[in-house]
């Protein structure tokens, strides 16, 4: 009889079977599958839009196929892929789309908002023009102008806590960052609220993820950004120094420096047409007046160019904490690193002025 070794087995080694590791393998393709069939489920019918507001419009100019529709919606930034309004498109038979103005609701998966556009249709619209004014306050009378709708309700809206707490963190000086200058097409027939509301709308539109990337960059809100580029427009009207300025004013917010914009002063004290700021005006207490009080103004004093508001998303970096006026009077100004440089360059404009018997 064979004497068993010490520390070994008589028993036969055990063979994991062929089968039961095919089973297990037919269960993980399983599980990938439901997985993946799960994910493309959720991904057809999860939200498909790509912005804040509740709402926006969109414009479409020529009759277009279902396919090219979806795909204008995506490169525009108005969806986040066009293959799930491309199938809700097949789903709801509808083949291609007539121009007109469309409704692209928040929250709206592919099919849903296939089937939104199909019961809606195309809208009756009217063109809206947000035009630069350096005066926040003409924006509503153009408004009335174009409109039909009453400059007073716009006013009293404007200033009613209830209507600007439903838009989010506004007041009556802030409120006026929603008005991005540009053309827009609005449904007939809109009340005074339907309107503001619209405009408030295309403005959360407008502030994209890569607009609100760079205001951050730059130390600022995007209603921060409209305020500071009202300041800038008022300033100049010359594109290319716009970036110039806008680098200053960012130095003395960054440096705790009071803003001594002049816009704002002569805003504050009711005098925009005025040639030049006399002491008088420098006296006013208001949260406007940037010689007396730190920082930027609660509000935009105007409704900005689009091209002070893209100067202030790239401002230029440089040392500049200073700047004036050429005493050339051609519009453009001079800069300074230090206070010294700015004296002389403000005592120039000011003898010019004097010359010149500028009040």
């Amino acid at each position: 009889m064979a004497k068993r070794l010490p520390g070994k087995s008589t028993k036969p080694p055990v063979r994991k079977s062929k089968k039961r590791g095919l089973h297990y393998r037919w269960w993980i393709i399983g599980a990938l599958f439901f997985v993946t069939l799960f994910g493309a489920v959720f991904w057809a019918f999860s939200g498909i839009t790509h912005f804040r507001s509740s709402k926006v419009y969109y414009y479409n100019p020529f009759p277009a196929t279902a396919e090219a529709f979806a795909d204008s919606l995506k490169s525009k930034g108005y969806i986040r892929s066009a293959l799930p309004l491309q199938w809700g498109f097949k789903y709801q038979d509808i083949a291609e789309l007539k121009p007109g103005l469309y409704v692209i609701e928040h929250g709206r998966s592919g099919f849903g908002l296939a089937a939104s556009i199909q019961r809606k249709g195309v809208k009756d619209y009217v063109e809206v023009e947000i035009d630069i004014f350096r005066n926040r306050n003409n924006v509503l009378l153009s408004l009335e102008k174009q409109t039909g709708v009453s400059y007073r309700k716009l006013r009293d809206l404007m200033r009613d806590k209830e209507f600007l707490d439903s838009l989010g963190e506004y007041n009556r000086e802030n409120a006026w960052a929603m008005f991005v200058p540009g053309m827009y097409r609005f449904p007939r027939n809109f009340t005074e609220r339907e309107l503001l509301e619209n405009i408030y709308d295309a403005h959360l539109f407008y502030w994209n993820d890569e607009k609100r990337r760079m205001a951050k960059e730059a130390g600022l809100t995007p209603d921060e950004v409209m305020i500071l580029a009202s300041i800038v427009y008022a300033e100049t009207k010359d594109v290319s120094e716009m970036p110039l300025i806008s680098g200053v004013y960012i130095n003395r917010l960054r440096k705790k420096m009071r803003l001594q914009a002049d816009p704002t002063v002569l805003y504050a004290a009711n005098a925009l047409q005025a040639n030049r700021v006399r002491e008088k005006h420098l006296k006013v207490r208001s949260r406007y007046n940037t010689y007396i009080y730190k920082g930027l103004p609660p509000g935009p004093i105007g409704i900005p160019s689009q091209e002070a508001m893209h100067a202030v998303l790239h401002y230029n970096d440089h040392n500049y904490i200073y700047f004036c006026a050429k005493d050339d009077f051609s519009g453009c100004h001079n800069f300074a690193e230090d206070f010294e440089g700015h004296k002389s360059n403000a005592d120039k404009l000011r003898k010019a002025l004097d010359k010149r018997k500028v009040r």
